[in-house]
C-alpha cells in the first residue's frame, strides 16, 4: 500500500492542523514515496531534536575540515565543514557525541579522496565542533532525485530548508507511524517572502539531504531577505498540544543527559545532597509539590529500583530523573523520606561544592580561596548546564557586529532555557541593583573576588529576593533567572560582560565600538575553561 494511501484512511481522526496554518501546504518525507501531503497530521512542541551542522574546531586557521574519529579517538575520514549530521545514541565518550552523517556540504571546494566522509558513515564528533541546525539554511543541489510539492513545485532541486522554531522545535504527529520524530522544516523558494511549504523530516528517512550546501542564517538573508523576520512561526500557528512525553528515541534522552549516573547512584554507599547552594528543594511523590528542604551536604540513603523508587519529570524543558531517598539522621517523621533530582545526590568526595568548605564547617563557604580570574579555583559557570548553542562564534560570540557594523557585541551570550536560573560564578559584592537592560529583560552587576566584574544582563522579570547592592554573595550562589527579549529576535540566553574591575564608573560608555568601559575583556576564555571544568 502507498504511504499517502495509507494516510487517507489512518489519519482521519486526528486533531488536524488549524485553518490558520493551513494556509502553508504541509507535507513528512519518505525516501521512497517522496514529499507526502501531511494536512491531516497534527503539530505539537518539542524541545530538541537531533539534526547538527559539523564544522572544524582547533588551531589550524581556514580549516575546511573536521575529523571523524571511532570510539577510541582514532581519526577515521575527514568531514567537511558545513554538512548535515544527526546524533545517534552510542558509547560515552567525554567531550565527544556519536553521530551519524546525513548530507556531505557540496558548497566547499576540497580535493576529495577515500579518506573523506560519505553520507550515512558513523563516528565520534567533538562536541564543539556540532553547530546548531537552526543557525543554518540548507540549498538542495544538483544529483536530488526529481521529489516533487505536488502541485506547487516539479522538483525542489534549488530550494531552500530551514528548521522552524520558536523557542521549542515543532513535529508532525501522525499515528501511522507512532512515535517517529518528524522534526519541521520550513521550506522557502530563491528570494521568496514566504515559506512554500512546511515538511516533517524523520532523522532516519532523510535521503532528501544527500547533495545539500549549507550557508549561516545571516548569508541566507541575502537571498532569502525575509528570513530572520520568518525565524518564528508566531501566528500562524495554534498547536494541538505540548508534546512532554518521554520517548526513548528522542534526541533529548540523547543530548540534554537525563544523567544517566542517577540510574547507576550508588545504592548502599554513603551519598550526600550536592548543590551549589545552601539548600535544595525535596519533592512529593508526584513531583509537583516542594515538602522540606534539605542541607549542602546532608547524609541520604538512596532507596533501589527504576518506577517505585526512580521517576522523571520535565522541568523547563529538560528531563530529569528523580530518586526516593532518606534522610536517616532526622529525627522529625515528616521530614525523613522524599524525591530530589539525581544530579544533586554525589558521594562526599565527589560534591566538589563541599570541597570548597573548610573541614568541619560545612555550612559556611570559604571566600577567600579566589583571587581573581586566573585562580585555579575559578569559577563556577554561570547556567545549571552546558549552553545549548556555541558562544563562541555567530552572533552570540563577543565582538560579533552589531547595528550593520556600528557597533561591536561586549558579551558572549549563552543560550540555555528561560526561567532556568543564574549563578554568580565566584564570590563578590552586588554593586548596582538589578535595572531594566534590554527589551524587558534586567540585569545585576557584581564586583567579584580579586576585582573583576560581571554584568548578568537578559534575566527574566522575576527576581529573587535580596538581590540589592551591598549584597554578599556565595560562588555558585542563585542570582536570577534567564529571560527572553520581548523582540523575539533570539532564544532565551544570559547576556554576559566581563570587566577586570581596573577602570570605575558606569559599566556602559560611548567612545568604542563596544560601547562600554575600557576595561571590557572578552570573557570567552575564561567560560571555556569553566564549562570544562564545571560539567
Amino acid at each position: 500500500m502507498k504511504i499517502g494511501k495509507a494516510l487517507t484512511f489512518t489519519c482521519f481522526f486526528l486533531v488536524t492542523i488549524t485553518s490558520a496554518f493551513a494556509t502553508i501546504p504541509t507535507f513528512f518525507f519518505d525516501n521512497q514515496e517522496g514529499f507526502v501531503n501531511a494536512d491531516q497530521c497534527s503539530i505539537s512542541q518539542i524541545e530538541s531534536q537531533r539534526f547538527r551542522i559539523s564544522t572544524y574546531t582547533g588551531k589550524l586557521q581556514g580549516a575546511k575540515l573536521e575529523n571523524l574519529r571511532n570510539h577510541k579517538g582514532i581519526k577515521q575520514s575527514h568531514l567537511v565543514n558545513g554538512s548535515l549530521v544527526k546524533l545517534i545514541e552510542g558509547k560515552s565518550k567525554r567531550d565527544y557525541k556519536k553521530t551519524e552523517i546525513v548530507g556531505i556540504n557540496q558548497g566547499v571546494e576540497v580535493q576529495k579522496n577515500r579518506w573523506f566522509s560519505e553520507r550515512l558513515d558513523r563516528g565520534y564528533l567533538y562536541y564543539r565542533s556540532l553547530l546548531p541546525a537552526e543557525d543554518y539554511v540548507l540549498k538542495i543541489e544538483k544529483g536530488t532525485e526529481n521529489y516533487s510539492l505536488g502541485d506547487i513545485k516539479s522538483t525542489v532541486e534549488g530550494l531552500y530548508l530551514r528548521l522552524a522554531m520558536d523557542d521549542h522545535f515543532f513535529k508532525l504527529n501522525c499515528p501511522l507511524f507512532g512515535n517517529r520524530e518528524y522534526v519541521i522544516f520550513k521550506i522557502y523558494e530563491k528570494y521568496g517572502i514566504k515559506p512554500l511549504a512546511l515538511v516533517g523530516m524523520y532523522w532516519d528517512e532523510s535521503k532528501i539531504f544527500k547533495y545539500i550546501s549549507s550557508m549561516t542564517k545571516y548569508e541566507g538573508v541575502k537571498i532569502l531577505p525575509n528570513l530572520l523576520s520568518e525565524e518564528y512561526l508566531g501566528d500562524d500557528m495554534r498547536l494541538t498540544k505540548f508534546d512532554s512525553r518521554i520517548d526513548d528515541s528522542s534526541s533529548v534522552a540523547i543530548e540534554n543527559d537525563i544523567n544517566q549516573e542517577a540510574i547507576s547512584t550508588n545504592i548502599g554507599i554513603d551519598n550526600v545532597v550536592c548543590v551549589s547552594t545552601e539548600h535544595l528543594n525535596v519533592r512529593n511523590t508526584k513531583l509537583d509539590k516542594v515538602v522540606f528542604t534539605a542541607k549542602l551536604g546532608e547524609k541520604i540513603k538512596v532507596f533501589q529500583g527504576w518506577g517505585e523508587h526512580t521517576q522523571s519529570k520535565l522541568i523547563n524543558g529538560e528531563q530529569h530523573i528523580f530518586r526516593k531517598v532518606q534522610f536517616s539522621e532526622r529525627e522529625s517523621e515528616d521530614q525523613v523520606i522524599g524525591w530530589i533530582a539525581s544530579a544533586f545526590i554525589k558521594t562526599k568526595e565527589k560534591c566538589k561544592y563541599i570541597n570548597l568548605r573548610p573541614k568541619g564547617d560545612i555550612d559556611q563557604i570559604s571566600e577567600t580561596t579566589i583571587t581573581g580570574l586566573d585562580d585555579p579555583n575559578c569559577c563556577e559557570f554561570p547556567t545549571v548546564k552546558r549552553p545549548s548553542h556555541r558562544y563562541d562564534s555567530g552572533m552570540r560570540r563577543f565582538d560579533a557586529g552589531r547595528s550593520g557594523g556600528k557597533r561591536l557585541h561586549a558579551a558572549c551570550d549563552l543560550y540555555r532555557y528561560k526561567d532556568e536560573p543564574i549563578l554568580s560564578v565566584a564570590p563578590g559584592k552586588i554593586i548596582r541593583n538589578r535595572y531594566y537592560f534590554y527589551q524587558g529583560t534586567y540585569a545585576l552587576e557584581v564586583k567579584h573576588s580579586g576585582g573583576f566584574v560581571v554584568r548578568y544582563g537578559e534575566l527574566d522579570k522575576k527576581a529573587i529576593s535580596g538581590m540589592s547592592k551591598g549584597k554578599e554573595l556565595k560562588m555558585g550562589e542563585r542570582i536570577g533567572y534567564m529571560g527572553k527579549v520581548n523582540s523575539d529576535c533570539c532564544r532565551p540566553m544570559l547576556h554576559f560582560e566581563l570587566f577586570d574591575g581596573s577602570k570605575t564608573g558606569s559599566l556602559s560608555q560611548s567612545g568604542n565600538r563596544y560601547q562600554r568601559r575600557s576595561d571590557l575583556i572578552n570573557p570567552t576564555t575564561y567560560l571555556l575553561k569553566w564549562e570544562n571544568e564545571n560539567f
